[in-house]
């Protein structure tokens, strides 16, 4: 299963996400609702993680119904296979779909990673446009207990 989230620069709250140790996960981060009419994503230019202060955002709290993804340490959470999207996909929270060009896929993985910290993963990708847009999207994920 893939995690999928759609980003967007109106919402405020960062989208958080759950990993337990030994676990690799699917994620794929939309960006239709931030590119331009007939713009793609050229290249996933970087996917990375760092520890997050929970106490920099008010809305980090662990209530059920929000998702978020936390990385503690780079070393121990790490990702992989990040590339732009080859297939569509249907956030299913939203019922919008990320058509082919317009997300951002990569996989996390932890691995003794300190329970109950959050991180934040930051993907920067790069447009196609004529004057290509750099565009940041953030995640977090916390590791939980199995």
């Amino acid at each position: 299963m893939t995690l999928t989230v759609q980003y967007d620069t109106v919402k405020t709250a960062t989208r958080r996400f759950y990993i337990r140790n030994g676990e690799t996960r699917n994620f794929l981060i939309g960006f239709q609702r931030v590119l331009d009419t007939g713009e793609l994503i050229d290249s996933v230019d970087d996917v990375t993680i760092a520890a997050h202060d929970e106490d920099q955002d008010a809305d980090l709290r662990d209530d059920d119904d929000a998702i978020t993804v936390s990385l503690d340490s780079a070393t121990l959470i790490t990702d992989s296979n990040n590339a732009v999207n080859t297939a569509a996909e249907t956030i299913e929270e939203e019922g919008e779909t990320v058509a082919i060009g317009e997300g951002a896929v990569f996989q996390l993985t932890a691995s003794s990673a300190t329970v109950g910290v959050w991180n934040r993963v930051t993907i920067t990708v790069t447009t196609d446009a004529a004057n290509p847009q750099t565009i940041n999207a953030d995640i977090l994920v916390k590791v939980v207990d199995r």
